[in-house]
Parts: C-alpha cells; structure tokens; sequence
C-alpha cells in the first residue's frame, strides 16, 4: 500500500480518471474507492479544499 499527498488539481484529475464505485461525504472530508486504469484500486480522501491523499490499496 502507498499513501501520496496530492494538491486540489491532482485530486480532481485522478478523480476524473478513476471509475468510482463508492463516495461517502463527512463534514471534513469525502472519500471516493474506485479503480483507476494505470493505479489500480485507489481510495481518494478529499479535504473541503479539494488537497488531499490518493492511497494505491493492495488488489
């Protein structure tokens, strides 16, 4: 498993990118798990001012 840090625009791109099968939305942040086409299964946690961490989850 890796854990990268990632600015609002790496965020919303790998978003974008990832076919997301589940979103659930807290007061300090949202998480989307998908599966990205080169990353593989990916959990994203989005802070409210859209920085956050991208985490590679073991297939």
């Amino acid at each position: 498993m890796k854990i990268i840090d990632a600015e609002p625009q790496l965020v919303s791109e790998i978003i974008e990118e990832t076919t997301v099968t589940e979103s659930r939305k807290k007061a300090a942040f949202t998480i989307h798990i998908g599966r990205h086409r080169l990353l593989g299964r990916l959990a994203v946690v989005e802070d409210k001012h859209g920085a956050g961490v991208i985490v590679e989850l073991d297939e």
